[in-house]
């Protein structure tokens, strides 16, 4: 069966949304410098980080998911009702999806205290908005320069639309 499975990806291509690499804890805050309602809004106080494939060749997301403490996704639903239509909304209301392309301006900081953030430019939003992923203290830094690398990689790929591997590392200084 499994040798079966791989031979149909290496035939058909890969269905799934196989993810490169993950950030397991931290949160999601919206930064809005110019905004009169506030400087920072927290999205999601407890989250994951992940590059995934799409379908398409050299084209790579950034997803940012809700993490649920156990029980508490069961008692949201409860509250909701089951409805399907209220399913899909929530679905979209725990994960952010945005397409690594240059325009994001994608970069990881270290801050003072060795704190690792993620920052990238919210398109959707108003001139100056930024997303930041913070990392939770369990994440080391190499890990984050390891996702800021393969997010690099991944940019590159969608505009040239070609392999990573044929890059220099002058053609990542760009991204």
């Amino acid at each position: 069966m499994f040798v079966l499975r791989n031979v149909g990806k290496l035939i058909f291509g890969s269905t799934s949304q196989e993810s490169l690499i993950e950030l397991p804890q931290g949160q999601l805050y919206l930064v809005r410098p110019l905004s009169p309602k506030g400087y920072s809004e927290l999205i999601f106080k407890d989250a994951t980080a992940q590059i995934r494939r799409t379908g398409q060749d050299f084209q790579y997301q950034l997803v940012i998911q809700r993490v649920y403490e156990e029980g508490e996704a069961e008692l949201l639903a409860e509250e909701e009702g089951e409805d399907a239509e209220i399913d899909a909304l929530s679905a979209e209301r725990d994960e952010k999806t945005f397409l690594l392309d240059e325009a994001l301006h994608f970069r990881v900081e270290i801050r003072e205290g060795s704190e690792k953030v993620i920052a990238w430019r919210d398109l959707s939003g108003d001139t100056g908005d930024v997303f930041e992923f913070v990392c939770d203290n369990s994440v080391s830094t190499a890990q984050a320069e390891s996702f800021e690398r393969i997010a690099k990689e991944c940019q590159y790929e969608r505009k040239y639309r070609k392999p990573h591997t044929t890059a220099s590392n002058d053609d990542f200084r760009q991204f």
